[in-house]
């Protein structure tokens, strides 16, 4: 049998979905301005400047960046969470608001512009004339400047001229994105002698960050591990910083504090950025967490918040390995396992993970757990100063 249907039934639907999408765009619309006045710009949310700045441009912007930040998207965060996957927006929304304080940003590194998993857009090509578009550089409000430039894969150049530039400009946000984390093995030597003790050597106070992807997602020996283990082994003295942050509101809250301690207490920053993680679920948050939450060192299990006393096992994580066990399947059998996150690796947060040890009165294990073999990642790191908390009382 064959069917065949008219073009007024494709004109009305055609028209339906039209509707439908102005209704929801205009919801999205009321909303973010309802939100935006609320909280007064207490978060740099820029889904409403982006889209805006985008219609301007009309149909010459790739069709794809200008789905990726329309309004439908902001509608879908204020409902779920939003998702690491808007990181990208996110730190846009954070370099908003250090550049209306006043914090001039430099933003460089490796396929930087665009993100190497497509997750931030920071320029827009004209699709016509390739004139580029840098929407963050024409907020009204910003006070300070902000550049974003592409670096060559060579990396020991690239982190050698950006901790100069670093040490010469200290006044300025210095962030360096790797393509993945493991190609800052080519600048091990600027790594090892300038970054983590420039300051013991030459007194020097170098506060750059370093975005780093890292993950075991099946992606080879290449494009897996940013060597965390080499930065804790470097780590000592209160040298430099290293994170692992696993949500978008704990990576926005961690760039906002670099940004805010650039003068009063400058340090590199070490992190372990997302990777499967900017698309996951579970690496949401909501716009709550997101106005006024804060950086956490440590992230307890919230699924214990009332009866911390029914847990058994306590399993200590940090990084992507947290989302793979949260969401197996084993984890829905188990009412005896909590799982805590360290999201912060160094300084060692140990002030932050004893009270939370405690609270589980009745533990009779705890153990880590990391997706990096035993010689690698922060094992050899936290092994001690987890014994030195439990002083022997468990095994």
């Amino acid at each position: 049998m064959t069917i065949t249907t008219s073009p007024t039934t494709y004109a009305t639907r055609s028209q339906r979905q039209r509707v439908w999408l102005t209704t929801v765009l205009l919801l999205a619309g009321l909303l973010a301005v309802l939100f935006l006045s609320l909280t007064q710009g207490s978060v740099a949310l820029t889904w409403p400047e982006l889209t805006a700045a985008a219609l301007r441009q009309g149909d010459r912007i790739n069709q794809t960046i200008l789905w990726d930040l329309r309004l439908p998207r902001l509608l879908a965060a204020l409902i779920v969470g939003s998702a690491l996957g808007l990181a990208g927006a996110l730190l846009q929304g954070m370099l908003r608001n250090s550049l209306a304080d006043g914090t001039a940003i430099r933003l460089t590194g490796e396929d930087v512009e665009r993100g190497t998993f497509s997750h931030r857009h920071a320029l827009w090509r004209d699709a016509k004339t390739a004139k580029v578009h840098a929407p963050l550089q024409e907020f009204p409000q910003a006070n300070a400047s902000f550049e974003v430039r592409n670096s060559p894969l060579t990396e020991n150049a690239a982190i050698g001229y950006e901790y100069g530039y670093n040490i010469q400009a200290p006044e300025r946000l210095a962030i360096w994105e790797a393509q993945f984390g493991d190609f800052i093995n080519g600048a091990q030597t600027m790594i090892d002698e300038f970054l983590s003790s420039g300051r013991a050597k030459w007194g020097q106070t170098p506060s750059l960050v370093l975005l780093l992807p890292h993950g075991f997602e099946g992606q080879g020996p290449d494009h897996s591990s940013a060597r965390l283990e080499r930065f804790l082994q470097l780590a000592g003295e209160m040298n430099m910083r290293i994170a692992n942050p696993t949500t978008s509101a704990q990576y926005f809250h961690l760039i906002r504090r670099q940004a805010a301690a650039l003068e009063i207490d400058p340090l590199p920053l070490i992190i372990m950025s997302p990777k499967s993680l900017l698309r996951h679920p579970l690496a949401g948050s909501s716009l709550e967490e997101l106005a006024n939450g804060r950086f956490k060192a440590i992230i307890d299990d919230y699924k214990f918040k009332e009866a911390p006393e029914t847990v058994k096992r306590l399993v200590i994580c940090s990084g992507k390995v947290y989302t793979d066990l949260e969401g197996s399947e084993e984890r829905k059998s188990s009412d005896d396992v909590a799982i805590v996150r360290m999201e912060q690796v160094y300084p060692w947060p140990g002030k932050h993970l004893k009270p939370v040890l405690e609270r589980y009165s009745n533990l009779t294990e705890v153990c880590w757990l990391q997706e990096e073999p035993l010689n690698n990642g922060a094992w050899d790191y936290v092994r001690p100063r987890i014994e030195r908390l439990l002083d022997g009382k468990l095994p």
